[in-house]
């Protein structure tokens, strides 16, 4: 992924945790989101989650990031089912989830990031992320490296068209393969 190379504090992270899609067995997870709430006496909007579905102990629930560029706080759950974790950090807008496969035929899932889709970029303090769906139904998850307002665009992983959108169509990536599933979290159906 290109933004993992950008980024390597945030490859570690996301090697780290791991996610299954939505409808998959019940079970108390481990979640890893990066919020946009400056500190850990307010959560507001997750930008970003990855899901472990193994239970944990978190010995730090929350770690707050300060630097020049920006504030963002990192949170860690570990009594939540990753329904409960969706619905609670994305039932309020579209979100991604990528699914990234060991193989190339899509059948040894390794994890699942989680991307708010709503169209905005969002800053955390290593980099910002952004969604965004073209009017052919392409997906893109761009990232820049600074800020929303600094730094060169990227893509985290190329554009997908709309025939691997939701379908469970399998399509290789830079490092791996994957399959995206584009979600109304207001409603729970795909769009």
């Amino acid at each position: 992924m290109k933004l993992l190379r950008q980024c390597s504090g945030f490859t570690i992270l996301v090697l780290l945790f791991r996610v299954i899609r939505p409808g998959a067995a019940v079970s108390t997870s481990s979640i890893h989101e990066v919020n946009e709430s400056p500190t850990c006496d307010e959560r507001s909007l997750a930008m970003f989650s990855t899901i472990n579905p193994i239970p944990c102990a978190a010995t730090t629930p929350c770690v707050e990031e300060t630097g020049d560029l920006g504030n963002s706080s990192l949170y860690e759950f570990c009594n939540y089912t990753q329904q409960e974790c969706l619905k609670d950090a994305y039932g309020d807008t579209l979100y991604v989830l990528l699914e990234h496969y060991d193989d190339t035929n899509c059948e040894k899932l390794t994890s699942t990031d989680v991307y708010r889709a709503d169209g905005k970029c969002h800053n955390s303090l290593n980099y910002a992320l952004q969604v965004v769906v073209d009017t052919d139904g392409t997906v893109s998850i761009k990232s820049r490296a600074k800020t929303c307002e600094l730094g060169d665009w990227g893509d985290v992983i190329n554009p997908v068209r709309k025939a691997n959108v939701n379908t469970g169509a399998c399509f290789p990536t830079d490092i791996h393969s994957a399959k995206l599933y584009l979600i109304d979290g207001t409603n729970d159906t795909s769009s």
